[in-house]
């Protein structure tokens, strides 16, 4: 008697539609979620192409910046080099070395200038790559 109650609900057209209702709510929600994890996707690779770009150019930047920082410690070394001459000149009481060693310090400090003003041309320039270059948002920002 339970059984031919359960079975006459069940085959009602009432307990069908509510059947068919879920049927087509699950369908919905399966294609927005599907969309939401397309979404999600693409703009996870939009942040990794942007992150990517962004990371390669300041990696250029920071190298150069680095060849420009040891082409100033060589600039101090090479000063240290020609003023030490002179000095040694001096202190020997030795003319010739003396005036050896004026131009040769007086051109090393010429090129010192010329490679710190273009040291700090680089920086200048590294500068503005990063800032062209910046570091984009975090995904939880971005991708919601």
């Amino acid at each position: 008697m339970v059984r031919s109650h359960v079975k006459q609900f069940l085959d009602s057209a009432s307990v069908t539609r509510v059947i068919q209702v879920i049927a087509v709510l699950s369908l919905i929600l399966a294609i927005v979620v599907g969309f939401r994890q397309y979404s999600l996707a693409s703009c996870l690779q939009d942040y990794q192409d942007a992150s990517s770009v962004s990371t390669t150019a300041r990696a250029e930047a920071a190298a150069e910046d680095r060849k420009a920082d040891e082409a100033d410690r060589q600039a101090d070394a090479d000063d240290r080099v020609a003023l030490k001459a002179l000095v040694d000149a001096l202190a020997a009481g030795d003319q010739a070395a003396m005036r050896a060693a004026i131009p040769s310090l007086a051109a090393t400090y010429k090129r010192t200038d010329e490679a710190r003003m273009k040291t700090a041309q680089t920086r200048k320039d590294n500068e503005k790559k990063r800032r062209e270059n910046p570091v984009p948002p975090p995904p939880s920002l971005q991708c919601s």
